[in-house]
């Protein structure tokens, strides 16, 4: 039996205009941010723990096109030290229209992005086939 983690709508960078820094220094959308990154991580110790052999994101990993640099970084940092493959599917938010997000980033060595509609292999008798949003 093949187990496995699936999981969707990370939607990482996303703002939250409410969520402005308030004048005691506390700055509760980098509180929010940071809490969506530490959440791939808790992701990956999970699936770890239940001795899953890869992971599935479903689509919306990144909120927008247009996530800052540094955001992305810290989010590729966190999906990397899952340790184990993680596959990811651009959804609504993230997906492959020109210009897209997926193009200027290096995904980590255990992250493979779904962006067409051939099988993958993932484990003995076991194919993802992604249907990416163009």
């Amino acid at each position: 039996m093949t187990r496995f983690l699936h999981t969707s709508d990370w939607q990482l960078g996303q703002v939250r205009h409410y969520l402005s820094p308030r004048n005691d220094g506390d700055d509760p959308q980098a509180r929010f941010t940071q809490a969506r990154i530490d959440a791939i991580r808790t992701i990956g110790g999970l699936a770890r723990q239940r001795e899953c052999e890869f992971v599935v994101v479903a689509g919306d990993v990144f909120e927008t096109q247009n996530v800052s640099t540094t955001i992305v970084a810290r989010s590729l940092k966190a999906i990397e030290s899952i340790g184990l493959p993680v596959y990811l599917l651009p959804g609504n938010h993230d997906s492959l229209e020109p210009g897209n997000i997926w193009e200027r980033i290096k995904l980590p060595s255990n992250a493979t992005l779904l962006d067409g509609t051939d099988p993958i292999r993932v484990a003995d008798g076991v194919e993802i086939v992604g249907v990416p949003l163009l």
